[in-house]
């Protein structure tokens, strides 16, 4: 999946500086995203039937936490390069030695009725893996599941402010989410570093996960009662424009997906 925006740190009022270091959250994540060929968009979400059966025989090894699969819904058309997506949480660190994945899945995909082999020759005939990442779920609130819409931004972080990035989101934007969420204005939230691919000319650095229930709450926006009022309301000691001035800094978004979860255990 693809995907740098100063005030004097002495003018921030809610500055990193000023702010206590929030918890720390650090799940491994998998994904593969997906280009379907034409036509074949039905035959594929069949095809990921296998792959649940298969995920779900893993999970109940306990090797890994859970599985979903997303199809794209915006934006869309023959220039978008990826329709679906699918996401494996594991309970420790991610494995992607090859060798050891293979070991690990041959009992699972016989549970699921075939073989690594089998499977992927079929894939082939439906779709193109686009790329593949691992990622890091650094925070988290509310809830996400199947049925959902997701917004991903995909963001790119200036040299050096990771560590203030992250602190930021957690400490500052993360309650905000969280009020939000306790409102009715989306269901749940989440923050993703990369860890492969990796070096400095890659897309995105981080990206976030906003999910809502359905269209309205997804198009609506804040509302009345969200945005700089929702801020004030759960940091009142913060300059709000400066805190936002400061965040656009140190990231800048460099692209926004919206996503459905259909499937998942």
């Amino acid at each position: 999946m693809h995907i740098r925006i100063l005030t004097a740190l002495a003018l921030a009022a809610f500055s990193l500086h000023a702010q206590p270091q929030a918890p720390q959250m650090n799940e491994w994540y998998s994904h593969i995203a997906y280009k379907v060929k034409p036509g074949m968009g039905e035959a594929f979400v069949k095809h990921m039937a296998v792959v649940k059966k298969f995920a779900q025989s893993r999970k109940d090894a306990g090797q890994i936490k859970n599985w979903g699969v997303y199809r794209v819904i915006a934006p869309t058309g023959a220039t978008q390069d990826v329709d679906y997506v699918t996401l494996v949480a594991w309970p420790k660190r991610a494995e992607i030695d090859p060798d050891v994945i293979a070991k690990m899945n041959a009992p699972h995909w016989q549970k699921a009725g075939t073989t690594q082999q089998q499977w992927v020759t079929q894939l082939n005939e439906l779709a193109t893996v686009v790329r593949t990442s691992v990622t890091i779920r650094r925070a988290e609130a509310g809830t996400h599941g199947v049925g959902d819409l997701l917004r991903v931004d995909y963001i790119k972080i200036s040299p050096g402010e990771m560590g203030e990035y992250l602190n930021r989101e957690r400490s500052v934007y993360k309650p905000v989410h969280e009020a939000r969420i306790k409102d009715g204005g989306m269901k749940g939230w989440a923050l993703h570093t990369y860890v492969f691919p990796a070096g400095e000319e890659r897309v995105a650095d981080a990206f976030t996960i906003q999910t809502f229930t359905n269209s309205d709450q997804m198009f609506g926006g804040p509302g009345p009662a969200g945005g700089a009022a929702l801020f004030v309301k759960v940091h009142p000691n913060a300059n709000y424009l400066q805190t936002v001035n400061r965040q656009n800094e140190i990231r800048k978004i460099v692209r926004s997906m919206a996503l459905k979860h259909i499937d998942g255990l």
